[in-house]
């Protein structure tokens, strides 16, 4: 997906990419300053419409910086990447994994014992279950080879198998498609969403380029005055992250509620008949799939009667 340059002056960019680079900007120059190293004739006071135009327009162009790698970012909090330090993490998402799934087959064990002697199902027992089921739905996809290394990765996986569970269409390709047939009001919910996404994930990168802005500002100065600054940035960290998955979630919702919603329009702008059965729409949905991933031409559904208007 592209962005045309209006998307570069737009409320979803000022929340999810200009406002961290205002933040990290206004930060640096606070850190270069602790450090001594603003000479008095280049230090920005903040004192003149030039200077703060200045600063305007570096947190712009940092901005558009971290709108064309978003992508890139994202990628490296879900645990991508062969150099990625978080994939030391994946055995332990494997076993958050195990341990959950473990402990919702417990109690729908429990909950088949007690149907099947005709007897109530406790219900303290059912809020846990149904606890556990909506904790898992949302931090996890549906199957153990799925997992990624990061609980960000995870709860972004969750969200992306879920067409193919519940309608049998291939997320990424499927959603690119989808976009075509969203009514703009309901787009606009979808960028505002994904616009707190975005400021998270920019804050917690930020946060590590500030990390190493200082490490190289100490080195070169031997200047202690911030010696808790390293900490607070690492306690930070781990804050943004969970915010950042949070906001993942959110946005999940949205994209999973636009394919409950849209994909029979889409259904009708590809020209596809509407299936006979439940079954038939899985299927249908499924063959449709494989044809624009690989390029199948012969797997396009067989119920094809031509593009609508």
């Amino acid at each position: 997906m592209f962005n045309s340059l209006s998307n570069f002056f737009d409320r979803a960019f000022a929340v999810g990419h200009f406002l961290p680079a205002v933040i990290f900007v206004n930060l640096s120059i606070w850190t270069a300053d602790s450090f001594g190293i603003s000479r008095q004739g280049s230090q920005v006071q903040f004192s003149t419409l030039v200077d703060a135009t200045i600063i305007g327009v570096i947190s712009w162009l940092l901005g558009t910086l971290l709108a064309a790698i978003n992508r890139d970012i994202l990628r490296v909090m879900e645990g991508y990447g062969s150099l990625n330090p978080a994939r030391l993490l994946y055995t332990f998402q494997i076993r958050k994994y195990r341990n959950k799934k473990r402990l919702i087959n417990d109690l729908n064990n429990k909950y088949l014992n007690y149907y099947e002697h005709g007897e109530a199902f406790p219900e303290s027992d059912q809020k846990k279950r149904n606890k556990l089921l909506r904790e898992f739905v949302n931090s996890f996809p549906d199957e153990e080879r799925w997992l990624l290394p990061t609980s960000f990765g995870n709860a972004m996986r969750a969200f992306e198998v879920y067409p193919r569970l519940m309608y049998g269409i291939d997320a990424i390709p499927g959603w690119e498609r989808l976009l075509s047939v969203i009514p703009e009001g309901y787009k606009r919910l979808i960028d505002s969403s994904k616009s707190q996404l975005d400021f998270w994930i920019n804050i917690w990168f930020l946060n590590l380029i500030l990390l190493g802005e200082y490490c190289f500002l100490f080195l070169y100065t031997r200047n202690t005055e911030l010696i808790w600054l390293p900490f607070l940035v690492f306690v930070l960290a781990f804050y943004f992250f969970s915010k950042s998955r949070s906001a993942a979630i959110e946005w999940g919702i949205l994209i999973k509620s636009s394919f409950d919603l849209f994909l029979d329009d889409l259904r009708k702008k590809l020209g596809f008949a509407q299936p006979a059965s439940f079954e038939e729409e899985v299927e249908m949905w499924r063959k449709y799939s494989q044809s624009i991933i690989f390029h199948y031409p012969d797997s396009l559904p067989t119920k094809y009667v031509g593009r609508q208007s």
